[in-house]
This record gives C-alpha cells, structure tokens and sequence, in this order.
C-alpha cells in the first residue's frame, strides 16, 4: 500500500469518524431530506422514491486513476428514500407524510463505512384552501455508525517486505476509531408560497444533531493516552428555492443552500433550469450551472430529465482551488433518480412547472 494511501486512510479516520462529517450532496435535490425533515411529503403525489450515487476523489485517492495495488480507494456514497403522505390534518386541506432514510459512505482500500439508518416525519399546514401557500413541520429520528470494512490492507511499504504495519496505524485504535454509533435528532421547517401568477418561492432551515449526542465510546488520544468523548456537531442547513416561468416552457430555479458547524461551512449557489420539451409526453430537459464556496471553490455543472414521473439527474463537480493540486479538476460525480407514484388524481399546477412536482 503506498504511503499517500496511508495518509489518505489516516485523515479520513480523523475526518469521518472523529469530526462524523455528514452526508451531502451537490445535487441535493435527490436527497432533499438529508437538508431538511421538512422536505418529507413536499411533492404533487403519493409515494416517492429517491437514490442518489456519488464519487468523491477518485483522482487523490488512486493517483490519477491509476488503480492501486489494493483496489478502489475513493470516496462512494449512497443515499436512498422513500416517503409517502396521508390526506388527513387538523384541517381538511392539512395532509402528514412519513419517510425512511437509508445512506451509506464507503471510504478507501480499508473500505471505512459510515452509515444512517433513520425515519422521518412532517405535518404541512396549509395557509389556503388550494394548498398552495403552506408551512411545515419535519422532525428525523435515526441511528448514525462507522465500521471498518477490510483491516489487512493497512500495510506499510517501508515496513519488512513491504507488508509491515504502518507506525502511524500502529499508534491508531482502529476500533475505537471506527467502531462508533449514536442516535439522533433532526428537526426543520419550511414555507411555500406563490410569488405573483408565474413564480413560486420555497424557503427553509433545519438542525441536526439536535441532541449533540456522543459518537460512541470514549477515544483514546494516541499520544497523551488520554481517553475524551466525541460529539456530533450541530450542523445549520438553510435554503432557498425559486421557481419562476419565463414562458409556456422554460422554467428558472435560482437557488441556494447554506450548510454550517463547528469545523466548516459551505455555500452552494445553483442556477438551474427546465425546458419543456414535448407536453404531449411530458418530457422536460434540466440543465444548470452552479458555485460551491468553501476552503476548496467547486464549480458543479448539471443535467438531466423528467419524464412523466420519473425525474433523473447528473452532477459533475469542477475543482478550481484547494484540491485541483492533488486532485487535478476532478471533484466528484453524482448520478440521481426520483420515481413519484400516485393512484389519486393529480391537481392541476398552473403554469404546470412552476411548483416543483417532485
């Protein structure tokens, strides 16, 4: 195993399973209650699912695609979900929607996992008897943990033969590094509402880590020996999406979604749009630009489809600073797909793309 491998592994340890990073993506809108609880049931139908794939250093982690003498060493995530809604309230125009979370991080040749397992829950209080104005209520409830997935391919290559441990691992706890859980809070709220006759607005901010729970057993600093607790951070996430109709078939979606904790944050600005290519079909082109700020810029690009009610998307993420040196301008890949399922009879949406169907 070479040695950027071994620093490789070493960081993620200290990123993943010490500081619990949590699952994000850049085109978050196939994982959107990762973002916000508030987002379960926000959609025209009764039954969706998401799943959303991603690719993460792919350049850094194999030395420029080259594979290494111990597999993939990349980061991969994936996300899946599924949520549905109850035509029933304290009202008759309210409704309530319940969802299931499943992601899962694969990091590395020692194939480092991070899992969550988790439900979520939201009440939508609608402010107008068309239900188009409306607040929400989301609350996620879930188990988060890490394992270690392959140990044998933690080696040095200046050890003896060339199979020795690395002095860096040795001093490591493996297992109290990577074997960790916590359960855990998310909560969120969320308001929609028309802007004008051709125009929709959507805003929202949720917490997670309500309960800033500990991360397993104490760990155990591998020079002073002393043995502290790991917390999961509060994280803020806030967001804002617009939907406007420039015409009978174009649709622009400026938005924005900003992401907080105690170690970093991150602003992602996308500028997307929809083209309705065929109404007899129902078919609609999306495409987009957009400008991730934080320590390292990205520049993500976007495209993708609806078609009926199927929605699919594809996201490339550009490095321009911070990683480009070791990371050429490879970012991360992410591959999307939504599928809404309804057996009532839909509402008509006029103009027909303005409120995002999915």
């Amino acid at each position: 195993m070479k040695l950027r491998h071994i620093t490789i592994t070493i960081l993620t340890f200290f990123c993943f399973a010490l500081n619990a990073q949590d699952f994000h993506n850049t085109y978050w809108q196939f994982a959107p209650v990762e973002v916000n609880p508030a987002f379960t049931g926000a959609f025209l139908g009764n039954l969706r699912v998401n799943a959303i794939g991603r690719n993460q250093g792919h350049n850094v982690a194999n030395g420029n695609n080259i594979e290494s003498d111990t597999g993939r060493n990349s980061f991969d995530d994936l996300s899946l979900a599924v949520d549905g809604s109850l035509p029933f309230g304290l009202k008759e125009t309210d409704w309530i929607s319940l969802g299931m979370n499943l992601s899962q991080s694969t990091v590395g040749a020692g194939a480092f996992k991070r899992n969550f397992m988790g439900i979520s829950a939201a009440y939508h209080f609608s402010l107008n008897k068309d239900q188009t104005s409306v607040f929400t209520l989301g609350a996620k409830y879930g188990s988060y943990s890490t394992n270690l997935g392959n140990k044998d391919n933690f080696t040095d290559p200046f050890g003896v033969a060339g199979m020795g441990t690395s002095n860096d691992l040795s001093g490591l706890n493996v297992d109290e590094a990577a074997e960790l859980s916590a359960n855990d809070f998310m909560v969120g709220v969320m308001y929609t509402t028309p802007m004008g006759k051709n125009a929709d607005i959507r805003v929202g901010i949720a917490s997670d880590h309500v309960l800033n729970p500990r991360l397993g057993n104490p760990v155990t600093d591998t020079i002073t020996g002393v043995r502290t607790l790991k917390n999961l951070s509060r994280r803020f996430n806030a967001f804002a999406q617009y939907y406007v109709s420039v015409s009978d078939r174009v649709v622009v979606n400026p938005t924005i979604l900003y992401m907080t904790t105690d170690n970093a944050s991150v602003v992602l600005l996308q500028g997307l749009f929809s083209y309705l290519v065929n109404p007899e079909k129902d078919f609609v082109i999306n495409a987009g630009i957009g400008l991730r700020l934080n320590d390292n810029m990205d520049i993500p690009l976007f495209i993708g489809a609806d078609w009926k009610d199927w929605r699919f998307g594809l996201s490339y993420d550009t490095n321009v600073i911070g990683l480009t040196q070791a990371n050429g301008t490879f970012g991360a890949l992410e591959l999307g797909a939504t599928r809404v399922i309804s057996w009532e009879k839909k509402a008509v949406v006029k103009p027909k793309y303005v409120c995002p169907r999915l």
